[in-house]
């Protein structure tokens, strides 16, 4: 990449250099889907012209950066929007308002999932969606891709295609007695937590240091045996003691993790980097 100069290079931070780089491998493609980072009009994706923005469920998330209320996160990400968006089912009614204040400012056309989906092909996504055990977040994810497929083409979401659809990394069954999902934040705690409804499994987790683990741990305790910390490799790691105390506080039983018991059931959940330094260990499960 002889054209960037070098001291451009070096400012990059990590997710910018690979955010270019992706660009750069996806110049002369049809159609480019990029999912934001932090999420909002700072975000490097934002440099790049949208043809639709999508607006995924907005939670308490990354707030050192995108503002500390869902008010001030939801303006944040919604500002980065341009001439079409798409809007999930959002869990916090404000957003609605907030987005089409947005909207209105910046001549955007604005679209909610649950008015653009057909309700043929909702049936079919819950028809689906259910068939391959997912949770309701998961089905109402593959309402919003409908959406934006429709959005995208003017034409109806070809929902068979789910019958093969596997992704990794949410609720993910890696084993029979183990699921992996990466939410990491509190939204995600919630939607798992309600996937679980009525189980008890044990937890292997841990966090960087942004998470608040107090609250994302109180969503997950009616569905939590017991804590088991896995160590992961990251300088944004949360201090294990810090986990440890937390959890005792929130009142669940904390061990460090070691290895997987034939006869409990799991979930393993945190970010990419508790995924990964799962799966290191244990990528052979099936």
């Amino acid at each position: 990449m002889e054209w960037l100069p070098s001291e451009t290079a070096r400012s990059l931070s990590y997710f910018e250099y690979t955010t270019l780089l992706a660009l750069v491998a996806f110049e002369g493609l049809d159609y480019i889907v990029l999912e934001a980072g932090l999420g909002g009009e700072f975000d490097a994706t934002n440099v790049v012209q949208k043809d639709l923005s999508i607006i995924t469920p907005i939670g308490l998330d990354h707030q050192a950066f995108l503002g500390h209320s869902i008010d001030e996160i939801a303006a944040t990400k919604l500002r980065s929007i341009e001439k079409k968006a798409l809007l999930a089912r959002q869990p916090d009614s404000s957003v609605y308002s907030i987005a089409e204040t947005i909207a209105r400012e910046k001549g955007c056309d604005l679209f909610d999932t649950d008015t653009v989906v057909d309700q043929t092909i909702k049936e079919a996504v819950v028809r689906m969606g259910n068939d391959r055990g997912w949770p309701e977040y998961m089905i109402q994810n593959a309402m919003t891709a409908a959406a934006a497929y429709r959005l995208v083409t003017g034409e109806e979401a070809p929902v068979e295609a789910l019958a093969d659809f596997h992704l990794k990394g949410r609720f993910e069954r890696i084993a029979g007695n183990v699921i992996l999902d990466v939410g990491h934040n509190l939204l995600g705690a919630k939607a798992v937590a309600q996937a679980l409804e009525g189980e008890k499994r044990v937890l292997v987790y841990n966090a960087l240091s942004d998470k608040n683990v107090e609250e994302i741990l109180n969503v997950l305790k009616p569905v939590v045996k017991r804590l088991e910390i896995i160590d992961i490799d990251s300088e944004r790691a949360m201090d294990s003691e810090r986990v440890v105390s937390v959890a005792k506080k929130v009142g669940l039983d904390v061990k460090r993790f070691e290895t997987i018991g034939e006869t409990e059931q799991y979930l393993v959940f945190g970010s990419f980097v508790v995924a990964e330094a799962f799966l290191k260990r244990f990528g052979t499960v099936r």
